[in-house]
């Protein structure tokens, strides 16, 4: 009996287990190459995803800043010169606008006058290619269907809400809309009552004078811990989200978005001539009165007098074209006649009467000498009989 030899044998066998360990190798390179391909390729498409979306976003963000800078500009441009008036789409006459909230600014110089006021051009501060707030917009659902954009949500009723839609405007990549509102036609919920009362009487009288509280609490419902003296400080309120948290009302924000405000403010311009109004304080002030501002401003030298137990002034009239304020009235000054500086000098100073808790009563002085009432108005029915040609019943001032 033979045997093979053992040394071809065990070569045969090394042979047979090398190429085993390199197919098992191969099999794990490739599918080591698979994995990390179908790797790279998960990533590649993330990061394209990812950089697609950055790129919408940064498109979004520049249109957003592009519609942020055209609603300044034409913020600056509609209201930026003093004879200019604004109003909220809501007052107009007639059947109510599909958008009653957004803002009109109309100019009111001598050469854009008209004798109609109601066709008077006025520019809506929206987007869009003369826009009409009569028109009925259609929120845009996707990127090019709608013809407004949606710029927010506010409530209209505590359990109802309702959509500020803004004009859409195409542009090379994506659209934008913008939409400016009125703060200084809303009310300001951030005014409190002093907390220290004066105790003399002209204090008293000035801080009669000042801007006093709304009156919110006396709306009920979820204004009505606006209360005078209440729980919330009103004077710390910076935006209408701190009055929602003050509340404890997350819906206040919003439902009155349209109507309250903590941060609205006004300018003094004067819109019939332009340029600011002219504080009268130091006009006014006696101790003033070795300057004469009243000859100067008001064309008058006033002098003080007691009228009917009262200290009230005089005047000697020096320009009577400027003392008097009505040219046709007073025919340019050539008549004494018509409303004058004198009654406002007087009103501006009854405050100088105040004795106690009362105010003596005063008439207009110095007399306007004029018809400013219709007869048929009560208690003005002798208004040209006898004693009465000269104002002598009336008690309310001219002013």
């Amino acid at each position: 009996m033979t045997h093979p030899p053992k040394s071809i044998d065990g070569i045969r066998l090394r042979s047979f287990g090398a190429s085993g360990f390199a197919l098992v190798i191969t099999l794990s390179l490739m599918v080591l190459l698979v994995i990390l391909a179908v790797g790279l390729l998960s990533l590649s498409s993330v990061s394209l995803r990812s950089s697609s979306s950055q790129s919408a976003q940064s498109t979004a963000r520049a249109n957003a800043r592009m519609a942020l800078m055209i609603a300044i500009g034409e913020l600056q441009k509609a209201t930026g010169p003093d004879q200019r008036v604004t109003m909220t789409s809501g007052l107009q006459t007639g059947p109510a606008p599909a958008a009653p909230n957004w803002t009109g600014a109309t100019d009111v110089s001598p050469a854009a006058l008209t004798s109609d006021a109601k066709s008077a051009t006025i520019q809506w501060l929206v987007s869009g290619t003369n826009p009409d707030p009569f028109m009925t917009l259609t929120k845009s659902p996707t990127l090019n269907q709608g013809d407004a954009l949606k710029l927010g949500t506010f409530n209209i009723s505590p359990t109802e809400t309702t959509e500020l839609l803004a004009p859409v405007v195409n542009v090379g990549r994506g659209r934008y809309a913008w939409w400016i509102g009125d703060e200084g036609s809303k009310a300001r919920v951030d005014l409190a009552k002093p907390k220290i009362t004066p105790t003399a009487d002209l204090g008293r009288l000035a801080q009669s004078q000042s801007p006093l509280e709304g009156g919110f609490a006396k709306l009920g419902n979820s204004l009505s811990t606006f209360t005078t003296g209440g729980p919330i400080d009103k004077t710390t309120l910076i935006s209408m989200q701190t009055a929602s948290l003050a509340a404890v009302n997350k819906t206040l924000a919003t439902e009155f978005f349209n109507d309250v405000t903590t941060g609205g403010h006004g300018l003094p311009a004067n819109v019939v001539t332009g340029g600011m109004k002219v504080d009268l304080s130091l006009i006014f002030d006696k101790s003033q009165a070795s300057k004469k501002f009243g000859e100067v401003y008001c064309g008058a030298t006033p002098s003080s007098v007691i009228w009917n137990g009262t200290q009230i002034y005089d005047f000697a009239t020096k320009t009577p074209s400027k003392f008097y304020l009505s040219d046709a009235i007073s025919k340019n000054g050539s008549l004494p006649t018509g409303p004058n500086w004198g009654n406002l000098w007087n009103y501006a100073t009854l405050w100088q009467t105040v004795t106690g808790q009362q105010m003596p009563l005063v008439g207009g002085h110095p007399l306007v000498e004029s018809d400013l009432r219709y007869k048929t108005w009560l208690p003005y029915t002798n208004h040209d009989q006898g004693a009465f040609r000269r104002d002598v019943q009336q008690t309310n001032s001219p002013v």
